[in-house]
């Protein structure tokens, strides 16, 4: 699993659209709102994808799985929270690259998670 880590408006969804206009996976998003938002973005990008579907959705399995080859989570904090009635306080990952110095992927790590409380 590919994992885009950035800070807020410096192209994670972007980076998404990309991906899903090559292997036309399915991003999930917030809401319906936004899948128009990313729609719009790719269509303005001159690449195709298939239309988003929301968290919603995505949960209920309100999809049509023999159409699906994959999905594109956009903002995984957010999903996770969304699915909790309560604030979660702490998630793990595994490190994106076996290369990535413990130290380096920490610092990283730290920082999006604050970033991540912040809001």
């Amino acid at each position: 699993m590919q994992k885009i880590i950035k800070g807020k408006g410096q192209g994670k969804t972007e980076a998404l659209i990309k991906i899903s206009n090559q292997s036309k996976e399915y991003i999930v998003c917030s809401n319906t709102d936004q899948a128009m938002q990313i729609s719009l973005r790719a269509q303005e990008l001159k690449l195709p994808i298939p239309f988003p579907i929301t968290y919603d959705e995505f949960i209920k399995k309100d999809y049509h799985a023999y159409n699906i080859k994959g999905f594109l989570i956009d903002d995984v904090d957010i999903l996770i929270q969304y699915i909790s009635t309560t604030k979660i306080s702490a998630v793990t990952m595994n490190a994106p690259d076996p290369n990535i110095s413990e130290i380096n992927w920490w610092d990283t790590t730290l920082t999006y998670i604050k970033n991540f409380f912040k809001k």
